[in-house]
């Protein structure tokens, strides 16, 4: 069983962006993250009413953000939600209405960016950090587009829970406020250096 799924309250079976039928592009998850943000109501209407009408909208935006990629995708190891190219193909800037960067254990930081190529360091790691201790803001708005170490995703509030969709999983559903916030701090230590945790949010309206 992955990390999500033992924070899922509800879980739900749907396609992954490593799937064969999306394999023709790659690194495709700010994309897929963006599509199902800017279509937060209906999809959680459909997730709320009729799951056969959220598989079909599921599959939908998962295949119009591979294709995306493969059009406009830019860097090899893909592309933060924060992007310049992204925000403009899927007319996100205007939604956009906070922005935060943090890292947990900054003192390491410096070891970690010496180890990577620049493109991949310019498109992820050069932001301003700030820290971040209270996660509840993240309620107040529409949808919440997250980059946790180079793998992004997209939180849609819901009461005091979040529909957490993921493109990298192929379970997804609802957390509670608390699971969510461990999701986003979340490092597999088996893909990640212990420590390093670089995280871009996009609060959008």
């Amino acid at each position: 069983m992955s990390f999500m799924e033992t924070l899922l309250i509800d879980k739900f079976e749907v396609p992954c962006q490593t799937d064969p039928e999306y394999k023709i592009s790659s690194n495709q998850c700010s994309w897929c993250a963006v599509l199902f943000g800017i279509n937060y109501k209906e999809l959680l209407k459909a997730y709320l009413n009729d799951k056969a009408e959220f598989i079909k909208l599921y599959k939908k935006y998962l295949n119009d953000s591979t294709l995306m990629r493969k059009e406009y995708g830019q860097p090899l190891y893909g592309e933060n939600i924060d992007n310049k190219i992204l925000k403009e193909k899927t007319e996100l800037t205007n939604r956009i209405f906070k922005e935060a960067n943090f890292e947990l254990n900054p003192k390491k930081s410096q070891e970690f960016l010496k180890l990577l190529p620049d493109d991949l360091k310019n498109e992820f790691y050069t932001k301003k950090y700030i820290n971040i201790n209270d996660f509840s803001f993240l309620l107040s708005y529409k949808f919440t587009l997250i980059s946790r170490h180079g793998q992004s995703f997209v939180i849609i509030p819901y009461g005091n829970h979040f529909l957490v969709l993921d493109s990298h999983a192929h379970h997804i559903g609802l957390m509670t406020y608390d699971n969510t916030v461990k999701y986003i701090k979340y490092q597999n230590s088996e893909n990640l250096i212990d420590g390093y945790l670089f995280i871009t949010i996009l609060c959008c309206a």
